[in-house]
């Protein structure tokens, strides 16, 4: 199935279980809504009728987990918000596994250094191998015409040792660790989202989240979402969305698995969110049931089962069911 058609069935899925929602006028009168798509992300509504051939890819496919990190697409979201996610918060989670799990952390980048042998300089290029090996990659184009023979000619050996000197210009590389986080909300969420559908999603205790998503420059909920990673979390569970418990407080879990590009290690996390309805604006989960500082342990929480959204008419009969 190619891209276009799977995001053609994502929305049209979606678009109807929007039809079969009851939406309400400020008078409090339902009304049904049909032949559009909200955004899981910024819930701008569009309309599908509107969305020509055009300029059809104002909803794009969306990754969960990104791309980079083993992800597919499960989902469709707004061009803004896949774009403005992927360059703002994606890009530091992928920088941050790299760093932790991956190869790279066992190679420095290569960083500017300038060799000197008896007055004679060239500007290279260092870094360490995999084996702990220093190497300095000295190319002719990014030093003066001549300089690099003249500066192998003057360097004195004796067997393997060489006498140079060596001044190092490290340039460290860029971390945010906040935003690294946020972009495990942001997968969880829209994961949630794929199993739980609109019922779930549009539900006010999930305000928090998305706030917190959309803009990852400030601290909404205070990093309590993420209550496990590779060290400490459920191993016998499969990715998924579950049920959890801490004490008597029940809340949504989220768990994926992310694969880091440069050596294909699968490592996890547990993302906590609302469950609906509980609190009108979500933030009691993050800020009284999950909140822990530097002197608390980490919150030991339950998983009970799959999490699953039904809702029914008065008559019993059941208008929506999640895939939980």
């Amino acid at each position: 199935m190619s891209n276009k058609d799977k995001r053609s069935r994502i929305i049209e899925v979606c678009s109807k279980a929007i039809g079969k929602m009851p939406f309400q006028t400020k008078d409090g009168k339902e009304f049904p809504v049909r032949g559009y798509y909200i955004c899981p992300l910024c819930k701008k509504t569009f309309n599908l009728r509107e969305l020509s051939n055009k300029n059809g890819e104002v909803l794009t496919l969306e990754d969960v987990p990104p791309k980079s990190l083993g992800g597919c697409p499960i989902i469709v979201t707004c061009k803004k918000c896949n774009s403005t996610c992927g360059h703002d918060i994606d890009n530091w989670l992928l920088n941050e596994l790299e760093l932790k799990y991956g190869d790279k952390n066992q190679q420095s980048e290569k960083t500017d250094a300038l060799l000197n042998s008896h007055g004679k300089k060239v500007h290279t290029k260092v870094r360490i191998d995999k084996d702990k090996t220093i190497c300095f990659d000295i190319k002719s184009k990014t030093n003066p015409p001549n300089a690099v023979d003249e500066f192998v000619k003057s360097v004195e050996h004796d067997g393997n040792n060489y006498n140079i000197q060596v001044q190092l210009h490290i340039k460290r590389k860029k971390r945010n660790v906040q935003a690294a986080r946020i972009a495990v909300l942001k997968s969880a969420y829209l994961y949630a989202f794929r199993k739980l559908g609109y019922y779930y999603i549009l539900n006010e205790s999930l305000t928090p989240v998305r706030e917190q998503i959309l803009h990852p420059e400030k601290d909404i909920l205070h990093n309590t979402f993420i209550i496990g990673d590779q060290d400490n979390m459920p191993t016998k569970a499969k990715d998924g969305v579950y049920v959890a418990s801490y004490n008597s407080y029940e809340f949504i879990v989220v768990l994926l698995t992310f694969i880091v590009p440069s050596n294909s290690y699968r490592c996890r996390g547990v993302v906590a969110l609302p469950y609906p309805g509980l609190e009108e604006d979500g933030l009691h989960l993050y800020h009284d049931i999950l909140y822990y500082d530097s002197k608390k342990e980490r919150r030991h929480f339950q998983i009970q089962g799959p999490a699953k959204v039904t809702v029914r008419n008065g008559d019993g009969t059941i208008i929506y069911k999640s895939e939980g």
